[in-house]
């Protein structure tokens, strides 16, 4: 004879033991789709590399040197010492065409078992009193607690990081390729922008600022502005330089490698020049206040062209767990290796 109460327990261990199974496929079914996300982006990041053939040009303001354009004059108003034009010598590399998107730069993070970066939660008192508030107002940092349509965090538009998180986020590239990802000096950065350090004065497809057409004009910047209050634009939106790198004059600004020296120009070395060896300029409030370097704008036309260089601060204490700060600056990797990765 059957016992009732062994069969009912029995029945239910194996409903529970389903439910089990159940669970146990659905976790192992989401890492398996996010491997399968994680190689697809890191196959992607190669693929996306354009390889740029070394060589010699001026860099700086260029004006004077393009004397049939501006009659001898300098472009540009000579701001950080653009002005000390200098022969710069670089190997090849390989520079990504596009700027690190929120889609990518998140799906690292899960890749590492970090959270979202930016919590509202995290905006202590203590913080606000060391000077946060000047940097963001606990509105827009709402908006970029969540991905909505609403939001200005969507998948494609460039990610806003701290140089440290832009930095670890090329070098985890770099350990999973095998290759020497990093994020690209000043030097390259702007021998790209300029076609190979040709006098190209804007980062577009034909080397003018035409509002509209090959970037954004005031009215599409205002139509983002009222998405989410950020103007950035997903990549790609525009058409591309002659190498075939897109955004690299108008998407918000790119970190580069460099410690900022607004002297650096008048004694870079010309081979391959990493910028200062250490932080050595420091503008005296908030955070380190020691800067990097970087490229890169969108609006007035003087800080577009491919030249211009400025600066930002290290924000505070970095942590990769949460952005202690609010940026709105962007990047793109580099791969120091003198071959064609694809």
């Amino acid at each position: 004879m059957i016992n009732k109460k062994g069969l009912i327990l029995g029945c239910s261990l194996g409903l529970l033991m389903g439910c089990d199974n159940q669970s146990d496929n659905a976790v192992t079914s989401q890492d398996t789709a996010l491997q399968s996300e994680i190689a697809e982006l890191i196959t992607r990041s190669k693929t996306d590399m354009v390889f740029i053939e070394g060589g010699e040009f001026m860099m700086g303001d260029f004006g004077p040197l393009d004397k049939e354009k501006t009659g001898g004059l300098y472009y540009g108003i000579g701001n950080y010492g653009v002005r000390t034009i200098h022969k710069v010598s670089l190997k090849s590399y390989s520079l990504s065409r596009y700027q690190i998107t929120f889609h990518d730069y998140l799906l690292y993070r899960q890749s590492k078992g970090l959270g979202n970066p930016y919590p509202i939660e995290h905006i202590t008192a203590e913080k606000r009193k060391r000077g946060f508030d000047n940097t963001v107002n606990n509105k827009n940092w709402l908006k970029f607690s969540t991905n909505t349509p609403e939001s200005p965090r969507q998948s494609e538009t460039p990610a806003f990081l701290p140089w440290e998180a832009a930095q670890e986020y090329c070098q985890w590239l770099g350990e999973q390729t095998g290759l020497p990802y990093s994020l690209p000096t000043e030097a390259q950065w702007e021998y790209a922008a300029r076609n190979r350090g040709q006098f190209v004065l804007y980062p577009t497809d034909n080397g003018q600022f035409e509002p509209g057409r090959n970037l954004p004009s005031y009215e599409q910047r205002q139509q983002r502005r009222h998405l989410g209050g950020i103007d950035s634009f997903p990549v790609g939106s525009f058409p591309a330089t002659p190498l075939g790198l897109y955004d690299m004059g108008f998407n918000k600004f790119e970190w580069v490698n460099d410690w900022f020296d607004p002297d650096y120009y008048s004694h870079s070395p010309e081979a391959d020049p990493q910028g200062p060896a250490e932080a050595v300029f420091t503008d005296g409030f908030g955070g380190t206040g020691f800067s990097k370097v970087v490229r890169g704008y969108e609006y007035p036309m003087d800080l577009q062209m491919t030249f211009t260089r400025t600066k930002h601060k290290l924000w505070l204490e970095y942590t990769p767990e949460v952005f202690d700060g609010f940026y709105y600056v962007t990047a793109r990797c580099a791969v120091n290796h003198d071959k064609p990765l694809n």
